[in-house]
């Protein structure tokens, strides 16, 4: 299975950045300047994490979240602000997002929350998918 994360970021250089930082890692970084535009490339691909910068120019992360939630199982969500703070750390994570990266991006800190998203994100894809086998089991159908 190809990795895959979407940025979501009104800077095309975010995207080109993260794929050079991501490289080692075969980790395919694709961009989405606008949330209608991630909605679109979200209903025709598969993206394990997704990164947004905290306002964009049709939403903010908080709309990225739930789109991500209730389009994509299992996906992660990481934020990106220049400068936050730990009440945007904790408001992120309340709502939902896997972390924050802050900006400018450091190499170490993206591949580490990177890989770490992308573990969750294929942890729960994995247990989805021993779930929808179980469900196919002759056995189960037997035992409803």
């Amino acid at each position: 299975m190809e990795r895959t994360a979407l940025v979501l970021s009104s800077k095309p250089e975010h995207a080109a950045v993260l794929n050079n930082m991501l490289s080692n890692f075969e980790i395919r970084v694709a961009s989405a300047p606008t949330i209608s535009e991630a909605r679109r490339r979200l209903s025709r691909e598969s993206f394990g994490v997704v990164l947004s910068e905290a306002v964009l120019e049709d939403g903010d992360w908080r709309e990225v979240v739930r789109t991500v939630r209730d389009s994509h199982f299992g996906a992660q969500v990481l934020v990106t602000k220049k400068g936050a703070d730990s009440h945007f750390f904790a408001e992120a994570l309340e709502a939902g997002a896997y972390d924050v990266i802050t900006q400018p991006f450091h190499q170490a800190e993206v591949q580490r929350l990177f890989l770490s998203a992308y573990l969750k994100y294929e942890s729960v894809a994995h247990g989805l998918r021993k779930l929808a086998d179980a469900a196919e089991s002759p056995r189960l159908a037997r035992a409803v």
